[in-house]
């Protein structure tokens, strides 16, 4: 029951952080970077859906059957690796492609596709962490989000770089880090 009352509060919180990186978005960017924010983050959030997402599912289906067997999950590794390998192959080419037409145009793409990626890898640790009973500490990991993204768009703001990218980055740069603090959790 206290474990329960726990999560739930920490869960308001999270979505009252979210409701504030709201609040302090529109302080600091304009309504026409606001939208362009919320176009990239819109195309983002798609190309994870429809990458992401389907090999997510298929991830946590034989995490679940090869725990149950006792067998290693290193096969699964390998299919990241080779996704993230494909995805960067083709983000190359099409980063390049991008430059001839819009420096600015190849930086949103750049950015949109790095948060699509985190978010894969931020997810997939928090499914895999959740399966194993770690509820806790995935319900932390998105309160501990918020201060971080905060921190990265201040900083931003200050060294007057905010701009539509800018809470992208900050997005970002929060799953990479409380992502990257985590692994050697999944690790033992």
């Amino acid at each position: 029951m206290r474990k329960k009352l726990l999560l739930a509060i920490l869960r308001v919180l999270s979505i009252v952080g979210q409701v504030g990186l709201v609040k302090l978005y529109t302080r600091y960017l304009l309504p026409a970077q606001l939208g362009q924010y919320y176009f990239f983050l819109t195309v983002s959030y798609s190309l994870n859906a429809l990458l992401f997402v389907p090999v997510d599912y298929f991830q946590q289906a034989q995490v679940f059957e090869l725990g149950r067997e006792g067998r290693s999950l290193h096969g699964l590794v390998q299919l990241n690796a080779k996704l993230f390998g494909a995805i960067g192959i083709l983000f190359l080419l099409s980063s390049a492609v991008t430059a001839f037409f819009s420096l600015s145009l190849m930086q949103a793409l750049c950015a949109t596709v790095l948060l699509s990626a985190l978010l894969y890898v931020s997810t997939a640790a928090k499914n895999f962490l959740n399966n194993q009973d770690y509820q806790l500490l995935v319900v932390i990991m998105l309160v501990i989000e918020i201060p971080i993204r905060i921190g990265i768009f201040l900083g931003l703001v200050k060294l007057r770089l905010a701009g539509p990218l800018s809470p992208l980055i900050a997005t970002a740069g929060s799953y990479l880090l409380v992502t990257a603090g985590v692994v050697p959790t999944i690790r033992s």
